[in-house]
């Protein structure tokens, strides 16, 4: 999960709360604001990898 935090915060992003699955394979990520705030969030996203793998 630290992986995870680092690559958010790097890219500026801050969501309210992290629900991690890990052993699956998979995060949540919960944000609080305007839903006009989506698309710079999903921008900020693209390309992000992890373990050298696509998120």
């Amino acid at each position: 999960v630290r992986e995870l935090k680092d690559a958010l915060q790097e890219r500026d992003i801050q969501p309210a709360d992290i629900t991690w699955r890990g052993r699956s394979g998979f995060a949540f990520l919960r944000f609080t604001g305007p839903p006009e705030g989506c698309d710079e969030v999903l921008s900020k996203l693209n390309g992000l990898l992890l373990q050298d793998r696509p998120v």
